[in-house]
């Protein structure tokens, strides 16, 4: 898999007549940058993190 970022084995196709991806180069994954994407708008963790342990309307008194 020398020089390919990917290799599609087209010979075999998958349920869904989609071929197979037999190899993908590490340096493609893009989970990292997705995450931070996707997760952009959200609240910041330590704004959360005060919240933990309290519940809204538990009734307790």
């Amino acid at each position: 898999a020398e020089g390919y970022d990917y290799i599609f084995d087209k010979s075999g196709s998958s349920g869904a007549s989609i071929p197979i991806l037999a190899y993908a180069k590490d340096a493609t994954s893009l989970t990292e940058k997705m995450l931070e994407r996707i997760n952009r708008d959200a609240p910041d963790e330590e704004a959360e993190g005060s919240d933990q342990g309290k519940s809204k309307g538990s009734g307790e008194e």
